[in-house]
């Protein structure tokens, strides 16, 4: 036998794989008798495996408390204490701690991850990290649900460490918010999350400029039961943010929720409402078909689109477009469809006095549009009579001092150092946005993110499935240019 302070010899490639055949057959006196005669139990590193890594395998326990007691070498002892975790076996992993293999090798979230609440338990009572790459949060994030008790019962009995879990459910609520897992969203509130703390993401880039929280995460998965069970507060709640999400996907249930809640609908800086904008870019555009390249969509297809439309009108909501890309993407989305579609939706604005008439005018006024409405141009409904409107100007003239269009924000100098704009500009338009992201190591949401920061035009939904069907897609907007206000640096 070497001395403690003594290297193991490694075996030569015939004496190993002797060795290691005794292991495979459990042959544990003829193992003994290696021992005795003073021969290593190093393997070579081409082997790919070790005597105690069989045995563990196998559960020969007696051949495992054999090699334990000898010099085998820590790192062979922790990889067996590895193998015995992802077995479940405990009586294994108390043997394993007993001859010497650290607890501490084995990171707690690979505990979790093998679902065995025994396991678990041992692991906790023996002092395991708890905090160390947010075990739980991985744990939650796979659905592991014998993890919840756990959290639990730390957060009772660890109070000092209660502010880092808490991270950690909030962080998982973060994830299935995103996903639009109510299950899970459902588990996670149980567990005391915070849908409105800010934090990164798993799977995001961990960084303050791609920090959320949950609320934001509901995106267009935001339906009516994921709303209730965040429990909104109308008080301080972004609800015109969930709003124009719900509406723009064409979530109606979320809609009328959040306008019960009192939703505020026009939030843009020239007075008009996102939520009506993003309705409007969306319409009928979840209703293309790969099969029908050339058909226009009738009216029954996008009448869950006007039906949004209409009761956000009814509610107040203003459409001002902020610039002509507005205004040409929606009459993209009149041209996919029926002439029918452009009279319901002028029936619309002007039942609710949702935009001026000189807005109508000019969204009707081209060649296109007009030979696109001319099997319709006598049932189109006609002009109100120029008069004071809710607009807070009179119909048919612009107030000198109305916005035409909103500044971008300008966005820090590590993000555009970071990024490249105009590159980011063209890969956006010419390959899909969960492909891209692969390249930049995040998300296709943080991405997302990233773009609307840096105020990079995005393709709408159903852009590129329309593109793989042949059908035409839009041509992309210009990029903006930044404003000059430089508060952000």
């Amino acid at each position: 036998m070497p001395f403690p302070n003594e290297t193991p010899t490694t075996l030569s490639l015939a004496e190993a794989k002797q060795l290691l055949e005794y292991a495979e057959q459990g042959r544990l006196y003829e193992i003994a008798a290696w021992i005795r005669a003073g021969n290593s139990l190093q393997v070579p590193a081409e082997c790919k495996t070790t005597p105690l890594r069989i045995a563990i395998d196998r559960g020969f326990h007696s051949l495992v408390v054999l090699l334990a007691r000898n010099d085998v070498g820590q790192r062979a002892k922790d990889d067996a204490l590895w193998r015995a975790v992802t077995r479940g076996n405990l009586e294994l992993i108390e043997l394993l701690l007993n001859h010497g293999a650290e607890l501490s090798s084995i990171p707690f979230s690979e505990v979790l991850l093998n679902w065995k609440p025994s396991v678990i338990q041992f692991f906790l009572v023996h002092g395991a990290d708890i905090v160390t790459d947010a075990p739980f949060t991985r744990a939650f994030v796979a659905r592991i649900r014998t993890a919840l008790r756990p959290y639990l019962d730390c957060k009772r009995n660890h109070p000092e460490l209660a502010a880092e879990l808490q991270k950690q459910a909030d962080a998982a609520l973060r994830h299935f918010c995103s996903e639009g897992n109510e299950k899970w969203i459902s588990l996670m509130l149980w567990l005391g999350a915070d849908p409105r703390t800010e934090g990164p993401t798993p799977g995001d880039p961990a960084e303050p400029e791609y920090y959320t929280t949950a609320l934001r995460q509901v995106g267009y998965k935001a339906n009516f039961k994921i709303l209730k069970l965040l429990k909104l507060r109308p008080d301080t709640d972004n609800l015109a943010e969930l709003v124009h999400d719900a509406a723009m996907f064409g979530r109606a249930d979320a809609v009328s929720y959040l306008l019960q809640l009192g939703a505020k609908l026009n939030d843009k800086a020239n007075g008009g409402s996102s939520a009506l904008d993003g309705s409007l870019w969306n319409l009928g555009l979840d209703h293309v078909s790969p099969f029908c390249h050339h058909r226009h969509r009738p009216l029954y297809e996008v009448r869950p689109g006007l039906d949004i439309i209409q009761k956000l009108c009814q509610h107040g909501a203003l459409w001002r477009p902020s610039d002509t890309n507005a205004m040409n993407s929606l009459r993209r989305s009149l041209f996919a469809c029926e002439p029918a579609v452009t009279t319901e939706l002028l029936k619309i604005f002007r039942k609710y006095q949702a935009c001026s008439e000189e807005t109508v005018e000019k969204l009707l006024h081209t060649p296109r549009m007009q030979q696109h409405l001319s099997p319709v141009a006598d049932r189109l409904p006609r002009r109100r009579e120029r008069s004071p409107s809710r607009h807070g100007e009179p119909s048919g003239k612009t107030s000198p001092g109305r916005q035409k269009s909103v500044r971008i924000p300008h966005p820090t100098v590590e993000l555009l150092r970071k990024y490249d704009r105009n590159v980011l500009y063209d890969e956006v338009w010419a390959q899909p946005m969960w492909t891209l992201a692969n390249k930049y190591g995040i998300s296709d949401v943080g991405l997302a993110k990233t773009c609307r920061k840096l105020g990079v035009p995005l393709p709408g939904l159903g852009y590129w499935a329309k593109k793989s069907a042949g059908k035409k897609v839009p041509k992309r907007p210009p990029l903006p240019v930044l404003s000059m206000d430089h508060s952000s640096y």
